[in-house]
């Protein structure tokens, strides 16, 4: 609901057709754990990583992000890489605005409470998606998503 409301209007009917044809037969489930909600964050913000700020991504931040999409233990994370996380997530909480993706980034490796926000994170993604790229590729984004959900 979130994209087609950011879609013109003429578009939204053919854009939803398109998701729901293309989505048919897969069902959503919600991952049962918090390594698995985090993996799916993970995975759910590179779909969207091209659209952060280059100095959010770091090769030590992009290394972490894939990592914790692969379900890696982000607490046995080495020090001088938690360090620039923190720096990094800080940056984030400080200057980004609500719909931006980075907090999305910031929920996946750091959250604000001790369970990731799933919601919190697909919709920012979403909404960064919707607002800098054309309906296509926001569908791609929607469809691969939707496989990430299904397959977790």
């Amino acid at each position: 609901m979130l994209v087609l409301s950011r879609l013109p209007e003429g578009s939204r009917r053919g854009f939803a057709d398109a998701f729901y044809e293309e989505r048919r037969g897969r069902s959503a489930r919600r991952p049962a754990d918090e390594a698995a909600r985090r993996a799916l964050a993970a995975a759910v913000v590179l779909q969207v990583v091209d659209l952060l700020e280059p100095k959010l991504r770091s090769e030590r931040v992009l290394d972490l992000l894939h990592g914790a999409a692969q379900g890696d233990d982000l607490t046995r994370t080495p020090e001088p890489a938690v360090s620039e996380l923190r720096k990094t997530i800080a940056h984030i909480r400080f200057a980004a605005e609500p719909e931006d993706a980075a907090l999305a980034l910031a929920e996946a490796l750091d959250p604000a409470s001790d369970v990731v926000d799933l919601k919190a994170v697909l919709a920012r993604s979403a909404w960064a998606a919707v607002e800098s790229w054309e309906p296509p590729r926001v569908l791609g984004f929607l469809l691969a998503v939707e496989r990430l959900v299904a397959a977790s």
